[in-house]
């Protein structure tokens, strides 16, 4: 399956989004800005869609695989 451009930027995106959340040093709102997201709604819908998960369940599922290593 072939991505649109916009498909393309947003997923690129939602990537940083990923690395970031993992990070944990920046809150959601300042990920969505650093990212381009015009709000951290935005950014909560976008990645919901893409991955069927918000934000913050990611950050959390991924927290705790961590902890456990």
């Amino acid at each position: 399956m072939e991505l649109s451009v916009h498909d393309f930027i947003v997923r690129r995106r939602l990537t940083e989004v990923k690395s970031l959340l993992l990070e944990n040093r920046l809150t959601i709102e300042e990920i969505a800005q650093n990212c381009r997201f015009k709000s951290d709604i935005a950014l909560y819908k976008t990645f919901k869609r893409i991955y069927s998960i918000t934000p913050g369940q990611f950050k959390k599922m991924n927290t705790m695989k961590i902890e456990e290593q």
